[in-house]
């Protein structure tokens, strides 16, 4: 590695460890989160901070308990809800390190002067709200609005991460890449839904949400190429993971882990999330820990691998697990608790 590193952090929306083939026996169809996995570390006792979507979200950017930023419910439950103004951002904390800062997809943690662009991203494309239709959808571009095209939402996305990794390459950036599926509503291209369909196994729900993770995947294999093409692997840290636990219901009855709950529940089944870290610079690849992971513990562990550092009078709730991550016990690590 010659420089500080580059962040790729990539968040699907509503998925759990039984929606990765590698995991369900290859009823899903995930071929390049797969290969993340065996080329990369796996961590198999990673824990959201919460059973849905706006806490979590909030605690990667802050790296404290939801309950502390004025993240406890959903917006659309409690509707003044948002990231308080007063808390200090990833992005800004990079930004100041000198980190070219991006945001895609999605961001539900305010809008307005709490949109993204506002608080700590140089660039972002996203929508502020909870969910978006895949076709019909109205987006925001550092505060300009942009309506949808006909294009499939997970593409644009994906289109626009690698614009970003391509124009910032010579320089270190941070790119959160936020798709939001497979969140409601289940809309996928035919073509990523007719091999679920064609089986017979699967109800449609089922099969176009498979369909939805299908054409994500193939999204994440387009930005691990284009890494290599760029020779940009050894010194970038790519990070997947999910914001919660997988939405389950009577039409979406799917493998799960065996694991109890799903989404809105604060057993395994809503905070227990999949994470896949791969930086060949650093981390040997094809391995697997069951060391406790929290969502805070990014916040200080990125920080402090970029060699940002965290200001005097900025508190979070995390712990660095960078020596986790190389393979070290945390002996030390804190208990942790959930609510919502």
């Amino acid at each position: 590695m010659s420089r500080t590193p580059n962040v790729i952090f990539i968040l699907a929306d509503d998925m759990g460890y039984g929606d990765f083939s590698a995991f369900n026996g290859g009823l899903s169809q995930t071929p390049h989160l797969d290969a993340m996995m065996a080329d990369g570390l796996t961590l198999t006792q990673h824990y959201s901070s919460s059973a849905v979507c706006f806490p979590a979200r909030a605690t990667l950017m802050t790296g404290k308990y939801p309950q502390r930023v004025g993240a406890v419910d959903l917006p659309h439950h409690r509707p003044f809800q948002y990231l308080s103004p007063a808390e200090t951002t990833i992005g800004e904390l990079l930004q100041k390190a000198g980190y070219k800062t991006g945001l895609v997809g999605k961001w539900h943690l305010g809008d307005g002067a709490l949109a993204p662009h506002c608080r700590g991203f140089d660039e972002t494309v996203c929508f502020c709200g909870g969910l978006m239709d895949y076709y019909r959808w109205t987006i925001n571009r550092n505060g300009t609005r942009e309506h949808g095209n006909g294009r499939y939402l997970t593409e644009v996305w994906t289109d626009e991460a690698l614009s970003f990794i391509r124009r910032h390459r010579q320089e270190p950036f941070f790119l959160h890449l936020a798709y939001n599926a497979p969140h409601t509503p289940l809309q996928a291209p035919e073509e990523d839904v007719n091999p679920f369909r064609d089986t017979g196994k699967f109800n449609e729900e089922v099969s176009t949400l498979y369909g939805m993770i299908r054409n994500m995947d193939a999204g994440v294999g387009k930005i691990m190429a284009e890494i290599d093409r760029l020779d940009l692997a050894e010194d970038t840290i790519v990070m997947f993971t999910s914001d919660n636990g997988p939405a389950m219901g009577k039409k979406l009855k799917r493998y799960n882990h065996s694991f109890r709950g799903g989404k809105g529940n604060v057993y395994e089944g809503g905070i227990r999330v999949p994470m896949i870290v791969k930086w060949p610079g650093r981390l040997d690849g094809g391995r697997v820990t069951a060391e406790t992971v929290h969502f805070a513990d990014w916040f200080p562990t990125l920080l402090n691998v970029c060699r940002a550092g965290i200001p005097d009078g900025i508190d979070h709730d995390g712990v660095d697990v960078m020596p986790v991550l190389e393979g070290a016990s945390a002996a030390d690590y804190p208990e942790r608790c959930w609510q919502w």
